[in-house]
């Protein structure tokens, strides 16, 4: 039986169709399906297809591969566990767009599958990060995290084609660590339209039961360096924009937080501590393009952030 799990040689679905909003990067909010079934909110894990397969072919004793971890956690209340069950060869995956495999096919042996969907973006992304924890059940066992640029619509039939790619190993680690993968991209100048982004706990072809796979707190990268959520939470909102003398921030949380300000260079110019309501003096900066990031001060986990434009 062959499993082809490794992003690079997926092949990409290539059915048009709206992309899908991440909702739940820092794998905070988790929902139910299929019955007991369940997964981060706007992330989609191979559980549901490898429950139809197991009742398809009658094979006893299928156990959920993908679930809520609240003990073990980089930041946070969860973080997605990713665990190997069985020596079958199916592959246990989570990813920000919908998965597919051929039933015909899996029955016959192969478990090529193929990712539809992902995050909107609307300029090229150089690096993506999260924060794993791997613990491996057999020698030299290895996780990997795969990321696609999508451009919708460029390859001949009106078929959406990969503009970039990159893929990272997970090795062993007792603690969280932060990894990152850099994009590669087949043109100079083309802007994808959505980023697709997948986990896999092994890359044995007979994974040992017990291999895990901890992932929390995704974010993303442009071509300043700057390390930006790839969800923005909701109780936050930042206004005027564009921003004359002043930008005002209203949290509707508790948490203590700050926010930092970079220049397009990259460089950090400006950082301040963050009430429920707090103005930031901007009157000062270079009329053009700043980023921003919000994040929690004693965790430093970052949970939002934008640009915005100084008149």
């Amino acid at each position: 039986m062959k499993r082809l799990f490794t992003l690079a040689l997926v092949a990409l679905a290539v059915l048009p169709g709206r992309a899908q909003t991440i909702t739940g990067a820092d794998m905070e909010t988790w929902k139910t399906y299929s019955g007991t079934l369940e997964r981060p909110d706007g992330w989609f894990s191979s559980d549901s297809l490898i429950k139809v397969y197991y009742t398809l072919t009658s094979t006893p004793g299928f156990a959920a591969r993908t679930s809520k971890s609240t003990t073990v956690k980089n930041g946070g209340s969860a973080s997605a566990m990713l665990v190997t069950t069985t020596t079958d060869t199916f592959p246990t995956i989570l990813a920000n767009s919908n998965i597919a495999f051929d039933m015909a096919a899996v029955l016959a042996g192969d478990y090529r599958y193929t990712l539809t969907g992902g995050t909107p973006v609307t300029k090229r992304i150089y690096y993506v990060h999260a924060f794993v924890q791997h613990a491996s059940a057999g020698s030299s066992d290895v996780g990997e995290m795969a990321v696609l640029a999508i451009k919708n619509g460029i390859a001949p039939g009106g078929e959406d084609s990969v503009i970039g790619k990159g893929t990272v190993a997970i090795t062993a680690s007792s603690t969280f660590k932060k990894i990152t993968t850099a994009l590669t991209y087949t043109d100079a100048t083309m802007i994808p339209d959505r980023l697709v982004v997948s986990f896999i706990p092994t890359n044995k072809t007979k994974p040992v039961a017990g291999t895990t796979l901890y992932v929390d707190d995704v974010t993303i990268s442009d071509p300043t360096g700057i390390d930006l959520p790839l969800v923005n939470s909701s109780d936050v909102k930042v206004y005027p924009n564009p921003a004359a003398s002043q930008m005002h921030i209203s949290l509707s949380h508790t948490e203590a937080s700050r926010i930092d300000i970079y220049n397009m260079a990259g460089k950090c110019i400006l950082t301040q501590a963050l009430a429920a309501e707090t103005d930031i003096p901007v009157a000062t900066l270079v009329p053009g393009t700043y980023i921003y990031v919000i994040s929690y001060t004693t965790s430093g986990r970052r949970y939002y952030g934008s640009s915005f434009s100084k008149q």
